[in-house]
């Protein structure tokens, strides 16, 4: 998710705070222009879904509520990230919501059935279940998640490992109890590990909890074998704080790489909002951002964790997380007004905002994208953070990190997409 500028005493401070930083160059004029202009929808034309060519329907379920982020793996299940859309405006450390006596009591994995009947044409009639996670003990032994993103890994056994952003409160280490000040603390986050071990087919065993330092601020996170993963902390090191955290959206983030065996270290620095990354079927880490001019950073991974950038595919959109299609081709999901997109995220009882679907294939030249979907007036569209596209039927597939519903988009014309 991503912050933009807020109207009020804050906004004030952190404009103060930012005018002496161009004046200090300390954070880069261009920068900053770029994340207004991004913040604000400057220079945009956002178009309306009639636009385009697909009928898109909620999915009105109960456990279909605040899904960050999803995955769908080889056996055609979708598998999504999900919370308590209301709980979001108290406990949500990406946007400063610290109100721990509000926090969701129901975060998990939910998984549901791509095959199932009436999926495209009725689908407020799916079947969904959330996955039990009954050896997870939680923080203060409370057994509870917070959860945003994470990505999914089809083992040989048929099983599947899932490596999730947990967002944490924090522990008085002196009690064993959590913090009385959590804003001041900050979020306690660690990456945990689950497996969907073939032939249990509704619980998830918990395998382990990576926890670091250095993972301060994870967005997502992206598997790189049996060696370790990838995240991005998209605040970099500032967990909390409203100047603090805009100015490091202007380049205080990176891209941290965590070894099962050796720790976490920070593979790549100072990056405005990188977001939900992506480690591709050709082997290269795709890196969005959703702040600075945008775009997706393109980096080769090496033997050892550490990445050599190779370049970046503009596009001049702030973009949530990625998704990789059966075809090879990458999903962006869009955050069309930024300011807006915030507003909503911090109360989901406002008018849902535009938002859109961003693809980008690989050609001869380098890459090319192209906006295949956009709702301009939040009719049918959640706000959405993450797309995932279904190339056997051509479904687009949206969810939003505070929407309380998501959206199937069924394409009225077949197009090779």
């Amino acid at each position: 998710m991503t912050d933009f500028m807020q109207v009020g005493s804050a906004g004030l401070v952190a404009a103060a705070a930012i005018a002496i930083g161009v004046q200090l160059n300390l954070i880069p004029l261009g920068n900053l222009i770029a994340l207004v202009q991004l913040g604000l929808a400057i220079g945009k034309t956002i178009r309306p879904l009639s636009d385009f060519p697909y009928e898109c329907r909620h999915i009105d379920h109960p456990l279909l509520d605040a899904c960050e982020d999803m995955w769908i793996s080889h056996t055609r299940k979708l598998y999504l990230a999900c919370s308590d859309s209301q709980a979001r405006k108290q406990w949500f450390p990406a946007v400063d919501q610290y109100n721990l006596t509000g926090r969701s009591q129901v975060d998990g994995i939910v998984v549901m059935d791509l095959d199932q009947p009436g999926l495209g044409r009725y689908p407020s009639r799916i079947t969904a279940r959330r996955l039990d996670t009954p050896d997870y003990s939680g923080v203060a032994g409370d057994g509870l998640l917070s959860l945003t993103g994470f990505t999914g890994v089809d083992l040989p056994d048929g099983g599947v490992r899932f490596l999730v952003v947990n967002n944490r409160p924090a522990v008085d280490l002196a009690t064993g109890k959590y913090a009385v000040n959590q804003a001041y603390a900050g979020v306690n986050a660690t990456i945990e590990v689950f497996e969907r071990e073939k032939g249990h087919d509704f619980s998830l065993r918990h395998v382990s909890t990576v926890a670091s330092t250095i993972i301060s601020t994870p967005n997502r996170v992206a598997a790189f074998g049996s060696e370790g993963f990838y995240i991005t902390n998209d605040h970099g090191k500032v967990k909390s704080g409203d100047i603090a955290r805009f100015i490091a959206m202007l380049g205080g983030g990176d891209v941290t790489f965590c070894s099962y065996t050796e720790g976490c270290r920070v593979v790549a620095s100072g990056l405005s909002y990188p977001n939900g990354l992506m480690l591709h079927s050709n082997g290269l880490l795709y890196v969005p951002s959703a702040a600075a001019g945008g775009g997706v950073y393109v980096y080769q991974p090496q033997g050892n964790g550490s990445l050599e950038k190779i370049g970046k595919i503009e596009a001049f959109y702030a973009i949530d997380n990625l998704s990789e299609d059966t075809g090879g081709n990458i999903f962006a999901a869009v955050i069309s007004k930024g300011r807006e997109t915030l507003a909503y995220v911090k109360d989901p009882s406002r008018r849902v905002p535009a938002s859109g679907v961003l693809r980008i294939c690989a050609t001869e030249n380098g890459h090319e994208t192209e906006m295949v979907l956009e709702d301009r007036n939040g009719e049918a569209l959640p706000a959405t953070t993450t797309v995932v596209h279904d190339v056997i039927t051509g479904r687009l597939y949206l969810s939003g990190a505070s929407s309380p519903f998501v959206t199937v988009c069924n394409p009225t014309v077949l197009r090779a997409i």
